[in-house]
């Protein structure tokens, strides 16, 4: 498979196992991702789509569930949403004022959060691309985000040493969990719902459970 010719940063492949995509930020040409369906025609059993548009480098990627949009962040400070089918951007997601580090879809595909340097979160309906959550909270970057697999919490890490759990129904702040040392970056729920991961700057992994 060609496309990229240097370090990939992100690589996401979706919950099918059908299409990959990949973003390399800091080289040239970093400012485009590639999405490849491994089901699709071609001489090499794959189609490689270039989703061309942002204007600095992409950071962060992300399937829809369903598969059928593609999310990516930019240094641009936009989020950008693509069909997968034709690779075509079907709509621009404005409002964070610096560049955005992270990208994660809610289980149902209705909503994605974005998380960047301006130190928030925001959180976009899908379908209509409007701002349903700006989340201000945390005191640096947000580095990561992930909804839980029941849908009623979303977690973001940030450099400011603490990961916030978000109320997805209400926007507010449900829970503040302080990082033993370093910024936090990156975050995994259990399939459950109950336990959190994380990696913090110390190369060290953080569990927590529920009701600690």
């Amino acid at each position: 498979m060609k496309g990229h010719w240097m370090l990939v940063a992100a690589l996401v492949v979706c919950a099918l196992g059908t299409m990959l995509l990949s973003a390399r930020p800091g080289f040239p040409g970093g400012e485009s991702a590639l999405a490849a369906d491994m089901q699709g025609p071609g001489e090499q059993g794959y189609r490689l789509l270039m989703l061309v548009g942002h204007t600095k480098d992409v950071s962060a990627v992300a399937f829809s569930p369903n598969r059928k949009l593609v999310a990516t962040a930019s240094g641009d400070k936009t989020v950008r949403l693509w069909n997968t089918e034709t690779g075509q951007a079907e709509r621009v997601l404005a409002g964070h004022t610096k560049g955005v580090n992270c990208l994660a879809f809610s289980p149902d595909g209705r909503l994605l959060a974005s998380g960047g340097d301006d130190d928030n979160v925001l959180v976009f309906e899908v379908e209509s691309g409007k701002t349903v959550y700006t989340l201000a909270g945390h005191k640096k970057g947000v580095n990561c985000l992930a909804f839980s697999p029941n849908g009623r919490l979303l977690a973001s890490g940030s450099d400011d040493k603490t990961l916030r759990l978000w109320n997805v129904e209400t926007g507010a702040t449900a829970q503040m969990l302080p990082s033993p040392k370093k910024g936090v970056k990156a975050v995994v729920w259990s399939s459950d719902s109950k336990q959190l991961a994380a990696l913090v700057d110390d190369k060290a992994a953080v569990v927590w459970a529920e009701g600690q």
